[in-house]
This record gives C-alpha cells, sequence and structure tokens, in this order.
C-alpha cells in the first residue's frame, strides 16, 4: 500500500493559496485492506474511506470509462493494479492532476507545475469533453485564481465549446449545476464564472430566458461589469447571483414573476429567490420613488416587508446604489434616493396601533386608520426630499 496527497491541496498548497480539505489516493490497495486498517467506506459509486482518526477522505485509485451521457456516465475500475499515473490521468486540469508521497516529493506526470508556474489551466487529455460538468469546474476555478494571473488555455476553451456543442450540459441535474453555481457565487470574481460560461455557451443553455438580451454586446459587458461591482462591494453570494438579472429588469413590468420561475428551474435555494425577486421588481421603482404615489411605494415596502427584514432591505439598498453608479446615474441622486427610502422605513416603523386613536373602530376600519397614517409618513417625507 501506497499513499499520496492528491488534487486540491497539494496545488493550493504550491500556490500558497488557502485550503481546508486533503484529499488522499491510495494505490495497491483493497476495500478490504482499507477495512481493516479500520477506514470506513463511504463512497456510492467507487471505494472511498474515512481515516480512523482524522477522517479525512482516502480513495482508492482508480479509472473511468464513459458510458452514458452526463457527470454520472461512467463506469469506475479500483484494483490493486491500477497505478498513481492512472488515476492522475483521469483528472480534469493538471494543475489537479499533481500529487506529493509521504517525503514531499512531488508526482508530475502531465506537467502541472509548468501550468502554475506559466498560470494556465489547462485540461489534462481528451477525456476532459466526456464530462460535461467540468465546463463549470473550469469556469470555477477561473473565478477563483484570475487574480493570480491565471488564464484558461485556448484549447481548453476549445474543448469545453465541444462539451456545450455536444449538447451534454442538459445532461446535468439542475441540482448539480446549481451547486456549481453557487459555489462560483462564492470565489474572488464570479463575474469571470458567468463570463467563461457565456465563452463557451454553457450560460446560455442554463439561461435560455437571457439569449435575447445577451445578444447585444453592450448588455453582455453592462452585466459583466456590474458582478464585478456588485461583488467587489459584498460576499454574499445571494447577492451576487441575483445581479445576473440586471439584464432582464426592462421586462419587470411585462413579466414580474420572470426571475422566480427561472430560480426555480436551476433549483436555487429561497433565500436567493427571493432576494433575486426582489432586485429585479422593485429596483426601477426604487429609483423614482421619491415622486412615486405614496400608495404604490407601501405596497412595496410591505412586499419587501422592510419594517422586519431590515438586513434584505438595506441589501438591496446597498446593491441598487452600485447597480445605479455603474450605470452613471448621479451620485447625489442616487445618495439621495437611497436615504429617502431609509428615511421612509424609520418613520413607518413609529407608526403603531397602540398609539393611535382608534376609539370607536373596528375591523377594517382600523386597518384604514393605520394605512392612512403610514401613507401620511411617506407623503411627509417626500415633502421633505422635494423641496
Amino acid at each position: 500500500m501506497k499513499i499520496y496527497e492528491v488534487g486540491g491541496a497539494v496545488r493550493d498548497s504550491l500556490l500558497s493559496f488557502e485550503y481546508h480539505e486533503t484529499d488522499w489516493v491510495v494505490v495497491e490497495s483493497s476495500p478490504q485492506q482499507m477495512i481493516e486498517l479500520g477506514f470506513t467506506p463511504v463512497g456510492k459509486n467507487f471505494p472511498v474511506f474515512l481515516h480512523p482518526t482524522t477522517k479525512e477522505e482516502y480513495a482508492l485509485a482508480r479509472t473511468e470509462k464513459k458510458v452514458s451521457t452526463g457527470h454520472q456516465g461512467f463506469q469506475f475500475f479500483t484494483d490493486p493494479s491500477v497505478t498513481l499515473e492512472d488515476d492522475l490521468g483521469r483528472r480534469d486540469l493538471t494543475i489537479n492532476a499533481i500529487a506529493r508521497d509521504s517525503k514531499g516529493t512531488l508526482i508530475d506526470p502531465h506537467n502541472g507545475l509548468k501550468d502554475i508556474e506559466n498560470r494556465i489551466l489547462r485540461h489534462v487529455s481528451e477525456a476532459f469533453v466526456e464530462d460535461p460538468l467540468r465546463v463549470f469546474r473550469v469556469s470555477r476555478f477561473y473565478a477563483r485564481y484570475q487574480h493570480l494571473g491565471f488564464k484558461i488555455a485556448s484549447e481548453t476553451k476549445a474543448a469545453m465549446i465541444k462539451i456545450v456543442h455536444s449538447g451534454e450540459i442538459s445532461a446535468l441535474s439542475n441540482e448539480r449545476i446549481w451547486s456549481e453555481i453557487e459555489s462560483a457565487m462564492r470565489e474572488k470574481s464570479p463575474h469571470l464564472f458567468v463570463s467563461s460560461l457565456l465563452n463557451s455557451g454553457a450560460f446560455q443553455t442554463i439561461f435560455p430566458e437571457l439569449n435575447d438580451e445577451l445578444n447585444n454586446n453592450d448588455k453582455k459587458e453592462g452585466l459583466l461589469g456590474i458582478m464585478k461591482s456588485v461583488s467587489d462591494n459584498t460576499n454574499d453570494p445571494s447577492i451576487r447571483f441575483a445581479t445576473i438579472f440586471w439584464i432582464l429588469l426592462a421586462q419587470s413590468d411585462s413579466r414580474p414573476n420572470l426571475v422566480e420561475e427561472i430560480c426555480k428551474r436551476v433549483k436555487a435555494p429561497k433565500k436567493f429567490t427571493q432576494f433575486a425577486s426582489l432586485m429585479f421588481r422593485f429596483m426601477d421603482i426604487s429609483w423614482t420613488s421619491v415622486t412615486a404615489k405614496p400608495k404604490k411605494l407601501l405596497l412595496v415596502f410591505k412586499e419587501i416587508n422592510a419594517l422586519k427584514q431590515t438586513a434584505i432591505f438595506s441589501n438591496l439598498l446597498n446593491c441598487f446604489e452600485v447597480i445605479w453608479l455603474h450605470e452613471g446615474k448621479c451620485p447625489d441622486k442616487t445618495g439621495r434616493i437611497t436615504a429617502f427610502l431609509k428615511e421612509c422605513v424609520v418613520e413607518l416603523k413609529k407608526i403603531n396601533i397602540n398609539y393611535l386613536d382608534i376609539s370607536g373602530l373596528t375591523g377594517d376600519k382600523i386597518g384604514k386608520k393605520l394605512q392612512h397614517a403610514q401613507l401620511d409618513a411617506i407623503k411627509a417625507v417626500q415633502l421633505r426630499y422635494t423641496k
């Protein structure tokens, strides 16, 4: 039995990049021997074991054969005869195909060290095109490492386009695609994840509703620029994801549920769906809020639940402000609008039914009394901001 450190931990240690998990590959062993040594089997599709004390994952060296479509369409082979080089040869990128033995010696059959030195994301072999998920993985690595100078090799870009043209992206489950999207939104530069997917055609495949807008290069560049501006302002993945739908704002009146429909299809969690939907529906009216009808504005505050979900409301305003500034809107007006909306909420919070004179009122009349007080509060703030 021989054990090697592999994959991300080796790559990131060579880059002096922070990492939290270490993966190991075991050669010249068998499932029975691993169990006898106290390892716990956890792999469903191939032999993966947890170390008895560290609980880190140890996988038997394996090869794979494409037998059907999609990310799961592989038949795996494990045997004591499978070598370390065999195992490294099935990996996606050269920088992920480096191993390290117990003495610290690096095993690098695919020149991953050279590609780390030259800052290149390059696929290991032609087998790369057999797994459609790799389009998303490479794009995510690009979003993570581009600030270190990494680029995607031209031949790898061509291979990613080939995967998209094969139609295999549609064989991926929405859940698996979402997992990659959410992970990418946590990377340093999520706009580069989207940019890479756009260049390969994968983005257009998973978000077909955006295709008409994406045919406009100015809008495409605008989308990437806004994603970058927002991502530089916040690490919250739900806010970053929401900016994807900026390109659809022109349709917010005609198709108010469009974003919710898209999020449901791609299996976005509730938090992501909620923020994206609120941004999509209320960004335009927020820009004209100082002169909007108080009744319409009150409805907006209620739908956002601004009086209780103060964090979401604050995040929306911050997001709106970053986008407006990126769009070239007047900084003074932008600041004035966000201040106005915040002040409206402050005044609305002061209105409590216990402080209203509701003597002799019942049922709907109490509600109308409360609404009138709220509308008067909004009108008063509007008056101060329109003088």
